[in-house]
């Protein structure tokens, strides 16, 4: 093998050990110490995707914030607008969400034309988040509580952590290649 093809399965295997690391770490996190708190694994995957398909480093997660915040609160929005239609007009709940997430996704589709929420992948990333953590249980009082246990706080809260996280495994792979960049060129 070349000394390059030894490089690029060092870097690879580097970056796996990493990432599962830190993958482990926020199931951990989410299943034990801070259970209590709404932290879902796979929403914090999803805020890890969001940082990477924004294109990591400190642009990502800004842009991974703002996206999953975007999308989250236009799905808090199609809930609450289901949620507080009057029965009497005897139109069915399922008519009401529906309308909700037509208007809100196509929202998330014209807000791509702003430099700032240039993702529908990712604003739709933070939109369903919020919809799954809901489920299946919509009430307004549940969704909009106040509340630690509110899950719509939960998820937007994984969606961050998560991308705080694929932040922090890129800034660890990228110190530890250098250091063994450092190390290869001395010897």
């Amino acid at each position: 093998m070349s000394a390059a093809s030894n490089r690029a399965i060092y870097n690879d295997a580097l970056r796996a050990a990493v990432v599962g690391i830190a993958a482990g770490a926020l199931a951990f996190l989410a299943l034990g110490p801070t259970s209590p708190f709404g932290l879902q694994v796979w929403a914090l995957l999803t805020g890890w995707a969001s940082f990477l398909l924004l294109g990591g480093g400190l642009d990502g997660l800004r842009k991974s914030a703002i996206h999953s915040l975007f999308g989250a609160f236009l799905a808090l929005g199609a809930l609450v607008f289901a949620t507080h239609q009057p029965e009497a007009l005897g139109v069915d709940f399922a008519v009401w969400a529906a309308l909700g997430v037509a208007v809100t996704v196509a929202l998330v589709t014209l807000a791509a034309r702003l430099p700032l929420l240039g993702s529908v992948p990712a604003s739709l990333l933070g939109y369903v988040s919020v919809l799954v953590a809901t489920l299946p249980d919509y009430r307004a009082e549940r969704i909009l509580s106040p509340s630690v246990g509110n899950p719509v706080f939960g998820a937007v809260a994984s969606l961050i952590i998560g991308a705080l996280f694929a932040y922090a495994a890129e800034e660890i792979v990228q110190r530890l290649r250098s250091r063994v960049s450092e190390s290869i060129a001395k010897a």
